[in-house]
């Protein structure tokens, strides 16, 4: 991804406050200037826009003029979830050809479709399909919250998807797991118990 990225130099901007149909809006306004598209629907209301950085600029500029609350570069090193991976997605593909993929025993959502997926070939092209496609987080979790799932585990460093998840839905309990303490904390939980 690296090397796609070097290839076709860009960036990734978040931008919250404006609904998507308008940042899409935006994004086609500005195809003159350079490529941009939706890379993340990380919670209503907010959104990471990949592409070349010129068009960047001006779509931030017109998400300001949309009332955007905010917009922020981030510190990225390439336009990842866009179509300027596309170098990648041909390396990813040729490379998850020769792993077997089993049907999953548990129910896996891909980002690509924010539906369930159980055979293994769609597995595999979606998880080729990521490379280049939005990332859909926020109907992922929509569609979990849905079927009745009510307790979301973040595993990591920091709680930026926990973050996300008071956006998505506050009724769900949502537990970062990122070292022993809060390991065992979990494990002590209510919501374990159950």
């Amino acid at each position: 991804m690296q090397e796609a990225a070097d290839e076709n130099i860009g960036g990734m901007v978040a931008i919250i406050g404006i609904e998507d149909s308008k940042i899409r809006t935006i994004c086609s306004n500005v195809k003159e200037i350079g490529y941009t598209e939706i890379a993340n629907i990380n919670a209503p209301g907010q959104v990471i826009i990949s592409g070349e950085k010129r068009a960047l600029e001006k779509v931030g500029e017109l998400a300001w003029k949309e009332r955007a609350k905010l917009v922020i570069p981030l510190e990225v090193s390439g336009p990842w979830h866009s179509k300027l991976m596309r170098g990648a997605r041909a390396q990813i593909e040729e490379m998850l050809k020769s792993v077997n993929f089993g049907k999953p025993t548990i129910p896996v959502i891909s980002n690509v479709t924010a539906d369930y997926e159980l055979e293994p070939d769609l597995i595999r092209k979606n998880l080729v399909k990521q490379i280049t496609s939005p990332v859909l987080w926020a109907p992922s979790i929509e569609k979990f919250i849905s079927d009745r799932y009510h307790l979301f585990v973040e595993v990591g460093p920091k709680r930026v998807l926990s973050g996300l998840m008071r956006y998505i839905n506050r009724e769900v309990k949502v537990f970062n797991i990122e070292d022993m303490e809060t390991l065992q904390r979990f494990l002590k939980s209510e919501s374990f118990a159950r």
